[in-house]
């Protein structure tokens, strides 16, 4: 009988890949061996908490019954939102928020850009919350800025389950990316066709990685990247779960489109 996947989250940020080289790059982080998806790079995100239910009151731009509307929920999706962009914080130390006139964080000075390190530092070691810091900084969490794309769950066969929603955003200028050394140990911005042609060895991709950065190769630009993501949420959003099969001998993990993947996997969520 498959386990109950936890609900979770995840951003995908895209940043523009530098004058002389066109197209985008994407934020990937690595995991410590002894985490899940140990060694391998992967977008920014965790689970859902508690507290982001409460964190989801300083969402703006979205309403929780617009965003569960989105998810195919009945209520508490701006949780999601809110998940997404704290686990954002934490893991790589980009904040997407807003001040009161509604422009996004950008810190103006290497002492504001210090402060935000050393919340960050704070909300890790579970001394401060990001409810605390936003309103300890008088911002509100960019929900907006935030394009819902895409649903994966983990395999049915594995013991610790997610069922993750993909974002896209915009990476905010004048924020650096750093891993925070336990859940993260390495940050690489990279662009998509970089990342696919490099995966593999220590370079380790997982299957819903290397289908999403497939998703984004083709734009030379972030507007184009989210235009992409947009589309993708118009075409309609259904969960996605890799079934592993043995084929030929071997081992190997089946998608949507091909041709031995099951009618109805068992652990997919209907909702």
């Amino acid at each position: 009988m498959a386990s109950e996947p936890r609900a979770s989250a995840t951003v995908v940020l895209f940043r523009p890949a530098g004058a002389s080289t066109p197209g985008v790059e994407v934020l990937l982080l690595r995991r410590p061996s002894a985490h899940d998806f140990g060694n391998a790079f992967v977008f920014p995100g965790g689970c859902v908490e508690d507290q982001d239910s409460e964190l989801a009151q300083l969402c703006t731009g979205l309403d929780d019954t617009a965003a569960s509307r989105m998810l195919g929920v009945s209520q508490g999706g701006l949780s999601y939102w809110a998940a997404a962009i704290r686990e954002c914080f934490e893991e790589s130390g980009v904040l997407l928020a807003c001040d009161a006139q509604g422009r996004m964080f950008r810190p103006g000075s290497a002492l504001e850009a210090s402060r935000l390190a050393d919340y960050r530092q704070l909300l890790l070691a579970g001394t401060m919350s990001l409810l605390e810091l936003c309103r300890a900084e008088r911002l509100r969490l960019a929900a907006d800025a935030l394009q819902y794309f895409a649903y994966w769950v983990t395999p049915a066969h594995v013991p610790r389950r997610y069922a993750t929603r993909f974002f896209a955003a915009a990476a905010p200028a004048m924020q650096v990316a750093r891993h925070d050394g336990m859940e993260t140990l390495e940050t690489r911005w990279i662009s998509p066709p970089a990342a696919l042609a490099q995966a593999g060895g220590s370079f380790e991709l997982r299957p819903p990685t290397q289908r999403t950065l497939a998703q984004f190769t083709e734009a030379s630009s972030v507007d184009e990247a989210m235009a992409a993501a947009r589309a993708r949420a118009q075409s309609g959003i259904r969960p996605v779960m890799p079934v592993l099969r043995t084929i030929d001998g071997r081992e190997q993990f089946l998608l949507p489109g091909d041709p031995a993947y099951p009618a109805s996997p068992e652990g997919l969520p209907h909702g």
